[in-house]
């Protein structure tokens, strides 16, 4: 099975390549660029060997938001074990692996104070 990771590439203005985040499994569409412009948050998912991608080993069926800085390094992560949610991993009847919730979205309030996640039930509604 093939190893799905991610990797984020920060650009000037002028479309020049200024850094490179490790390839890193399990990493979420969703991320935010903190306005005083140090941090960039996103989400990675954890999965078992069963699944044949992910990353963390002992970590499997966690879910955790974390922070790169802008040069590439990671260097925070914060267990999102908080969401009131099942967070355990699936594979559905067609073989694609399902959550109990999605990440929609993350914003950074105007002065960097505040990370804004929204998370959502397979029917629709917001998380709590």
């Amino acid at each position: 099975m093939p190893k799905y990771r991610r990797t984020i590439r920060v650009y000037n203005r002028d479309a020049v390549l200024q850094s490179t985040v490790e390839a890193t499994p399990g990493l979420e569409h969703p991320l935010a660029w903190r306005p005083s412009g140090n941090f960039i948050a996103t989400s990675q998912r954890f999965f078992g060997p069963e699944f044949g991608f992910g990353g963390g080993v002992g970590r499997e069926g966690r879910h955790d938001f974390v922070f790169f800085e802008r040069n590439g390094l990671r260097r925070l992560e914060v267990d999102g074990q908080w969401v009131e949610s099942p967070q355990a991993p699936t594979k559905d009847t067609e073989g694609r692996v399902t959550w109990g919730y999605r990440l929609v979205e993350m914003s950074w309030s105007c002065d960097s104070n505040i990370l804004a996640i929204i998370l959502r039930d397979p029917d629709g509604d917001t998380c709590k």
